[in-house]
């Protein structure tokens, strides 16, 4: 029997095995997650908008399923428990959180014209809240505001993100559907758009085991995950970064295997 689930919690790992602490993915707050078996702490299932099958916690999940009316579409925001700047700070949400508005514009003269509240009854800046039908289809931007974002293998937030969950969410938030968490799967996939031969910008291009997206015809931006390293700024460390495509050629060490250009 399979049982349908929505996240409550900020993050929900989606772990590989139980007694493993590697992540297959992770889910964020209003996304659905299909349960086939029930192992008391844990349930065995898949992600709705991706097929990425794991093991999630129970507690980060429940059958009570809402209708979203925006989603976030800042890397990281807080909420808070009132309208003003100074309240109380409650918890964080991240890119992509499904979330009801409840009412816009509370409080005004208060800070209340800045914010608005959720079905929760806590507060964010209005700015951080996009209808849920509302598309940005530059996905170059949406890619850019996770620069600098540690890398984490199967990391899906602002937290830490891996190289494949970073073309998925942002080719998904321009309204491309069925996009794979896996980079060979992806590679593979039409979803992804046609496929070219000579990079140039907005493309997505493929190693062998990772992909990145071109920002410009020469430039690069992509998770970093192999092993530390230096940047074309001096910045050291594994990390979402944008450098030629030259540099991480020679860097990674790897030929381009496939080039993927999205239709938005």
């Amino acid at each position: 029997m399979t049982t349908k689930y929505q996240v409550i919690t900020s993050i929900a790992d989606v772990k590989a095995r139980l007694e493993q602490p590697q992540l297959n993915t992770q889910l964020v707050t209003g996304e659905i997650f299909f349960a086939e078996e029930d192992l008391e702490e844990y349930v065995k299932g898949y992600c709705e908008h991706d097929n990425t099958w794991g093991f999630v916690k129970k507690e980060n999940l429940s059958t009570e399923i809402y209708t979203p009316t925006h989603t976030v579409n800042n890397p990281q925001i807080i909420l808070q428990t009132t309208h003003k700047v100074q309240s109380e700070v409650t918890r964080m949400m991240h890119f992509g959180a499904k979330v009801i508005v409840t009412s816009e514009g509370e409080g005004k003269g208060d800070d209340g014209e800045l914010f608005s509240q959720l079905s929760t009854g806590e507060w964010t800046m209005t700015t951080n809240l996009t209808p849920i039908e509302q598309l940005e289809k530059d996905y170059i931007k949406t890619a850019r505001r996770f620069l600098h974002t540690p890398y984490r293998w199967g990391g899906r937030t602002s937290f830490g993100i891996d190289c494949s969950a970073f073309i998925q969410i942002a080719l998904s938030a321009a309204g491309l559907s069925n996009i794979p968490k896996n980079s060979r799967i992806q590679s593979e996939s039409d979803a992804l758009g046609k496929i070219v031969t000579t990079p140039k910008k907005g493309d997505i291009v493929f190693f062998k085991g990772h992909v990145g997206i071109m920002t410009t015809d020469k430039n690069f931006l992509h998770a970093v995950g192999d092993r530390p390293r230096g940047g074309y700024d001096g910045r050291l460390g594994m990390r979402v970064r944008e450098e030629p495509l030259e540099e991480a050629l020679e860097l990674l060490g790897k030929d381009i295997t496939f080039i993927r250009r999205p239709k938005v």
